[in-house]
């Protein structure tokens, strides 16, 4: 099945490199398309070799340092964190976010967003420390960009709640994680999914400190969410 749904994009990119040349804005574009479509079918090497594909055209057309080269290495170590090699993705967002601050793009959005993936890395390995710290770099920027009731301020206090309770701070990421919920149902409604992962996040919280009636009421206020927006028992992931 992934053949046959990826056959046209591959077919129309070889018929864009014919007809523009390899180094095309089109053929970039496509790249990443198919980049994408290889990464969410968990076939990570094509994923890495397109996304390879497309830094390679963006660094012809607008050099080592511009966003668009930053977003490409981005994507790279997200594909290197989900092939196990965790030291390459860390190293790979580290100059992702060297090539934004280098394009005066340090503040913006996909800094924010690399500055996420770094800690997401940093937390696999262990390093708690060092993960808070890209979070609240993360942090302050959506926060500067968005104002304080923007759903990234909640993914990043969300990802933040859980490094703190990996480091046994529970009283910590419980307060966190209500923050981000809070944060959440104003920025969204009640009924969205993220509200949901929140809510999940919450009652494995809970469970852990042995509160169990809020920790069931929160896990039946998520799934209740999960089975409206979901009613033909689509699978859902946080």
């Amino acid at each position: 099945p992934g053949e046959v749904q990826l056959g046209p994009f591959k077919r129309k990119l070889e018929k864009d490199r014919r007809r523009l040349g390899s180094d095309h804005p089109d053929v970039r574009e496509a790249s990443l398309a198919l980049a994408h479509l290889f990464y969410e079918q968990g076939r990570l090497s094509d994923a890495k070799e397109w996304f390879g594909e497309a830094l390679r055209i963006v660094r012809v057309a607008h050099g080592e340092d511009s966003e668009m080269a930053a977003y490409a290495l981005s994507q790279l170590g997200r594909v290197a964190r989900e092939q196990g090699r965790v030291e390459e993705a860390l190293q790979t967002q580290r100059q992702a976010l060297r090539v934004l601050r280098r394009a005066d793009a340090g503040d913006t959005q996909a800094a924010g967003s690399v500055l996420m993936a770094m800690g997401n890395v940093l937390h696999q390995q262990g390093l708690f420390e060092r993960a808070i710290k890209s979070y609240e770099e993360a942090y302050e920027i959506y926060r500067h960009i968005y104002g304080d009731d923007d759903t990234n301020v909640a993914k990043v206090l969300g990802d933040m709640a859980l490094a703190l309770k990996a480091q046994g701070k529970a009283a910590e990421s419980l307060a966190m994680q209500e923050k981000a919920l809070d944060i959440s149902r104003r920025s969204v409604g009640d009924k969205d999914d993220s509200v949901a992962i929140s809510l999940a996040n919450l009652g494995n919280l809970y469970h852990a400190q042995g509160m169990f009636v809020e920790a069931l009421a929160r896990n039946e206020e998520g799934l209740a969410i999960i089975r409206h927006n979901h009613p033909r028992g689509a699978l859902w992931r946080g």
